[in-house]
């Protein structure tokens, strides 16, 4: 028994720095994104987070619908309601009580089914009320109005090379962007996330900037790379501040 347990250790550690050497000879991030990506992995793995932790993200904003997908007719995309609660829930394991809150605060969640069964799904938060539900990791963000924040999707292991996301996610920015009238989609998108900055651009979306984050106890040192001069500042992890793209360093 003791051996077997020692072995299970040995394949999970030997699991993690596997995937910290191909992090380490990824050709499509800088040595930056590289040394940022392997840290916020070594963080996480170590139990360390969000009391520490490391962010490179990129912010987008689409303004004009995409085209409409032709394909997957079998596919049926709509928005989803409080009888949907539970299978939410199960697809990526978000607690059912997490999914009532957001539904009950006005996000509005797409899901794409096709035979009856959910495949995926798409979240977005309304303004004006901030976007805070990834507190306290990250800073609260500012949503306007007329916008709304693209923060959460899955979809199934089994559908995610069948263009299943893609059907799903330029419906709800078309009914987002022409039938709710919004005036722009924002999000953020993991620098080290090659496919959603592929389909986020491939989309049209455009990048406002991009944003390294470095929590520790009390506070975020933060890096602000856009149009102008970069930005560098420390920000404090009370909650209270809002932040607005562009960021603005606060006196």
């Amino acid at each position: 028994m003791r051996d077997l347990v020692r072995q299970k250790i040995e394949q999970k550690i030997g699991q993690k720095i596997e995937r910290l050497r191909d992090e380490l000879s990824r050709d499509d991030l800088d040595r930056t994104g590289r040394a940022l990506r392997v840290a916020e992995l070594s963080l996480s793995a170590a139990g360390m987070s969000p009391t520490f932790g490391v962010g490179h993200e990129r912010f987008y904003e689409l303004t004009e619908p995409p085209k409409q997908f032709r394909g997957l007719r079998d596919l049926r995309v709509r928005t989803a309601g409080p009888a949907d609660i539970d299978a939410l829930a199960a697809l990526d394991t978000t607690p059912a009580a997490l999914v009532a809150e957001r539904l009950a605060r006005g996000d509005i969640a797409y899901v794409g089914e096709a035979d009856g069964r959910m495949l995926a799904h798409s979240w977005f938060h309304r303004g004006p009320e901030p976007f805070c539900e990834d507190a306290p990791a990250l800073p609260r963000w500012e949503v306007a109005a007329n916008t709304f924040w693209s923060y959460h999707a899955f979809t199934l292991a089994e559908a995610r090379t069948s263009g299943v996301f893609v059907k799903l996610f330029q419906t709800a920015l078309r009914e987002l962007l022409i039938d709710h009238g919004a005036a722009r989609v924002r999000c953020r998108v993991k620098v080290a996330n090659a496919a959603s900055v592929t389909l986020h651009e491939r989309l049209g979306f455009k990048a406002l900037g991009t944003l390294i984050t470095i929590g520790v106890p009390g506070a975020w040192l933060l890096s602000w790379q856009g149009p102008g001069p970069a930005r560098y500042w420390l920000e404090r992890r009370t909650g209270e501040h809002i932040m607005t793209l562009p960021p603005r360093i606060p006196a």
